[in-house]
């Protein structure tokens, strides 16, 4: 648990008085944290440097769909954290492969405590930027704890090492049409061999600086922005070193709630077909009754509930969603997942060990880029699923392939690219035992969720 000796921004209202003069004060009145989901997006570009030889420019970017919500003795953040495949070229508006989705979940106390519940590795700051107890002027300065996570080579195990952050207040700002509040902080990387006993075992030790600026909306107290410059050098077991200098940018920002019945009725009207199965009703586009929406409506997966190989939150829906179901004539299927809302699109047919669609698939994408151009700014997580026939290792790849293949066809159908991120599951996830051809094609399929971001 860390334990800062002032509260963090996101979990404190910061009220500012007196102008943005010398004699401008922030004052700590307590608990303001806007509750429900929460964007969070952290972007890095450094240069790395292996054993002092200069490997090329590094991105990183990972992008958290967060939930906030009030518990007792303060506030408890949950969600998904994807780690999007680091790349060397600027892919800022392409599609980005999902190199993985990793569950999350912290509570920040009243007294500004970070309690991990669930840690993979992000948040890679924590408890920063964080704020005194008593009053604060411009050019104040003070002192506090926190956390930056590393993971120097990207190899999924991330390391916590502790810092001591020097603070100066720096008066407001005007930022994207909201009065913020302006802080500095810096801080020295400082790590030695085992301090994080389940941090990286071959790491031996750490050195580096970092300087950041931070914004926080002064009526919320949320951080919406910080921009953290820093060189760093890392060691590790035979003496070998990583380097990486460059900056780290982390946004937070509000995200309003997915109407989930609006979303599933748009895209049943862009299908323009009824929908069978246990969620099927009343809705745009079905021409139903509204009895297909009560207590035991459900997704028409075929899936009992709850079953943990095909993914499905539940066989019912939550909301009651009368859109939800099987699209037969199009070979879709619309269910509730619990990231968002699910479009499958069932036994999508490739020439064989390839990611060449056939001919006969176009129609069918067609209608999948009209359901989802009727989503408004949304991300789109498409994964590809392969059945059982072969090696794990040439499933997995080639369901990455194929899932990036639907991707390119739907970008040239007029979705922007920036929407999607992608990843291939192999044949992880069977929905059906692969012992007959019908099973295998159950199983051979893409997944496509519009994300709750």
């Amino acid at each position: 648990m860390i334990r800062p000796r002032v509260m963090p921004a996101l979990a404190a209202l910061l009220v500012l008085s007196g102008g943005t003069g010398a004699g401008a004060q922030i004052l700590l009145a307590g608990a303001a944290t806007e509750y429900g989901p929460v964007r969070y997006v952290e972007r890095g570009d450094w240069s790395r440097y292996d054993d002092g030889r200069y490997v090329g420019l590094t991105r990183r970017e990972t992008r958290g769909v967060l939930d906030a919500s009030p518990v007792e003795g303060g506030v408890e953040y949950r969600g998904d954290f994807y780690v999007l495949e680091e790349t060397r070229r600027d892919e800022s508006l392409s599609a980005r492969a999902v190199d993985e989705v990793l569950g999350a979940a912290w509570r920040v106390g009243p007294d500004g405590a970070w309690t991990m519940l669930e840690d993979p590795g992000w948040p890679s700051f924590r408890g920063l930027p964080a704020f005194p107890r008593e009053e604060v002027r411009v050019g104040d300065r003070w002192t506090a704890e926190g956390v930056r996570v590393a993971d120097p080579r990207g190899e999924g195990v991330p390391t916590r090492v502790p810092a001591l952050v020097q603070y100066e207040f720096l008066g407001e700002r005007e930022y994207r049409g909201e009065r913020v509040l302006v802080v500095s902080g810096k801080f020295a990387t400082r790590y030695r061999a085992g301090q994080d006993p389940s941090g990286d075992p071959a790491l031996e030790g750490g050195a580096g600086t970092h300087d950041f600026e931070a914004l926080i909306g002064a009526a919320s107290g949320r951080l919406l922005l910080l921009r953290d410059s820093f060189d760093e050098t890392w060691t590790y077991a035979g003496k070998r070193t990583v380097r990486m200098k460059g900056f780290i940018l982390l946004f937070y920002e509000g995200a309003a709630p997915i109407d989930r019945v609006a979303l599933a009725d748009g895209i049943s009207a862009a299908l323009g077909e009824r929908p069978t199965g246990a969620g099927a009703g009343s809705g745009a586009g079905s021409g139903g009754s509204p009895e297909g929406s009560g207590p035991g409506a459900g997704t028409g997966t075929g899936s009992p509930a709850g079953d943990p190989a095909s993914g499905a939150e539940s066989a019912v829906s939550k909301a009651g969603l009368p859109a939800l179901g099987e699209y037969p004539l199009a070979g879709l299927e619309l269910r509730e997942a619990e990231r968002g809302i699910a479009l499958t699109i069932k036994d999508l047919r490739f020439v064989a060990d390839s990611d060449e669609l056939l001919p006969s698939e176009k129609a069918r994408l067609d209608l999948v880029a009209a359901a989802l151009k009727t989503v408004p700014d949304r991300t789109f997580l498409v994964e590809g699923h392969t059945a059982s026939v072969g090696r794990p290792a040439d499933e997995l790849a080639l369901s990455e392939r194929r899932a990036r293949r639907v991707v390119e066809e739907l970008v040239a159908r007029g979705l922007e690219a920036r929407r999607f991120v992608w990843r291939g599951l192999g044949s992880t996830r069977p929905l059906a035992p692969n012992d007959t051809e019908a099973n295998k094609a159950l199983n051979r399929r893409v997944e496509i969720t519009i994300l709750e971001d």
